[in-house]
């Protein structure tokens, strides 16, 4: 993000259609004059083009005087609107084609009942017909299609209606699940599979036609676009408010928002880096969204620590690396990361060593297996753990309470952690072993000194929307663990890492067992 070229204002909240899909901000509209100061704001920075977006924003009452203004003030500044269509008449267009550049129209699926289901009502396509029909080559237009489960296997035609009015433009967006769009998220969310998928009938499409066809995924959403909502906030990749261009400066806002792309597109290469999942290990790994809520959570927690993470198939240590290396967070002592799967030690390694990581701290890498006892030469080294266990859904939380005994033995008595729990409040299992969990820390000495309930997805397959959470814990006086330098029961290892399940086509699995023998 070195220069933002665009901007997408959604000028109101106000809406004439209900879609399940949207992800408009509840928040008061702003009058003209505090929107005049806005603009004057944002054209500080030599803007090339403005958006408006609402809610529907014909709605907003003031929006041609605004857009005057705008056009008086800086008229090589491009300005599109993106609307639903419905309240387009002669003599509003009349005003658009005056100052306008681009019309956006959204059309989601070329099913009548569809659109009714998704909240866009059963006559959206024939107002947006209507429309096309009306404009007829007045102005460029654009078509705006959010992928999602309900519509995949129509984009084709979708695409022949498109061809048929011979738009120049049609940009595919991926369902970003956000506000009234994360309520409904289980109707709409694509898998990895899914998107794989659109990507690919996006990538056949190109190949035969002019037409201009753009694909956002959902990383792009959420580091791409600069949204102003109609109060004249501004959030990061996280949905949080950074600032406010009514009164804060936007080369204060733009600071802020290149720091979180960047953090956001770190965790990217990280998560695309990576092995894939071994499903039978639940080794189900964090999307982007939430390895950047977790850098946020603990990340400063570390500073002139050492730190041992037993597991990491996140990689959220050498995300940590990365990072310092762009100087987003404090120094580090030093890092050991643990793991029975030497794929995901060589990938630690790879990306220390590609990325010159040596120069700021030192990595460790170990290849070790819970259910044995902690190394005499690791033995209360650390003074921070990292843990993200197997689920425990078929053993009452046990697997957390293994890693936790582990941890005992690793650090120092005056330790501090982050431990990454499957609770979710919304599954009954889970909130059952969190109350073991909690019983286990409070035996164990450790006090709760933060926590962040249901904030990380994974992708599952399909087969479940898990959430988990994070506690971060402080050791207040000693304890020790019952199994050092002891193999761990049986009780603790059967359904260690639950039960034979279906294994999603995109995430590999083998026949290779982690066992007690092999270390």
């Amino acid at each position: 993000m070195e220069k933002i070229r665009s901007m997408c204002w959604a000028v109101t909240n106000k809406c004439n259609e209900n879609c399940k899909f949207c992800f408009r901000k509840l928040c008061n509209d702003n009058s003209l004059e505090q929107n005049k100061k806005i603009a004057d704001n944002i054209l500080q920075i030599g803007i090339d083009k403005i958006t408006f977006s609402g809610g529907e924003p014909l709605l907003y009452e003031s929006l041609f005087e605004l857009a005057k203004y705008i056009k008086e003030k800086s008229p090589n500044t491009k300005l599109s609107i993106t609307t639903n269509g419905i309240l387009l008449n002669d003599d509003n267009l009349k005003l658009i084609y005056e100052m306008f550049d681009n019309i956006s129209l959204s059309i989601d699926s070329a099913d009548r009942d569809k659109l009714e289901n998704i909240g866009r009502g059963y006559n959206h396509l024939d107002n947006c017909i209507k429309v096309l029909n009306k404009i007829n080559g007045k102005i460029d237009i654009k078509i705006n299609t959010v992928a999602n489960k309900t519509n995949i296997d129509e984009l084709d035609k979708i695409f022949d209606l498109i061809k048929y009015y011979n738009i120049s433009r049609w940009k595919i967006f991926n369902f970003y699940p956000l506000r009234i769009g994360r309520e409904n998220q289980e109707l709409f969310l694509l898998s990895n599979e899914e998107q794989l998928k659109v990507k690919n009938i996006v990538d056949e499409i190109q190949k035969d036609t002019d037409i201009s066809v753009y694909y956002n995924s959902t990383s792009d959403f959420a580091t791409s676009y600069f949204n102003i909502y109609p109060d004249g906030s501004v959030e990061n990749s996280k949905d949080e408010d950074i600032g406010n261009l009514i009164k804060d400066s936007v080369f204060d806002i733009l600071k802020l928002k290149k720091e979180d792309v960047l953090l956001y597109n770190l965790a990217n290469q990280v998560v695309l880096s990576r092995p894939k999942a071994r499903w039978r290990y639940d080794q189900v790994f964090m999307n982007n969204e939430s390895m950047v809520y977790q850098a946020q959570m603990f990340y400063k927690y570390l500073s002139d620590k050492n730190v041992v993470f037993l597991g990491d198939g996140d990689g959220a240590s050498i995300h940590y690396g990365l990072l310092l290396k762009n100087k987003l967070v404090e120094s580090i002592k030093q890092i050991t990361v643990l793991d029975f799967d030497e794929r995901i030690l060589n990938y630690h390694k790879k990306l220390y060593d590609n990325n010159n990581l040596s120069d700021l701290y030192e990595l460790n890498l170990v290849k070790y297996n819970v259910i044995n006892p902690i190394p005499a030469e690791l033995k209360e080294k650390f003074d921070f753990f990292y843990i993200n266990p197997p689920y425990g859904a078929f053993n009452n939380g046990k697997s957390i309470i293994a890693w936790l005994h582990r941890c005992l033995d690793l650090c120092s008595q005056n330790s501090m952690g982050c431990i990454v729990i499957p609770y979710d409040i919304n599954f009954q299992w889970s909130i059952d072993n969190m109350k073991y969990i909690e019983e286990f820390l409070k035996c164990k000495n450790f006090e709760i000194v933060d926590k962040k309930i249901n904030i990380h997805d994974y992708d599952f397959g399909g087969t479940s929307n898990l959430k988990s959470s994070t506690y971060i814990v402080k050791k207040i006086a000693d304890s020790y663990s019952e199994y050092t330098n002891m193999y761990l029961p049986k009780d603790f290892t059967e359904n260690l890492y639950g039960k034979p399940r279906d294994i999603p086509k995109y995430i590999i699995d083998d026949n290779t067992e982690y066992g007690v023998e092999e270390f």
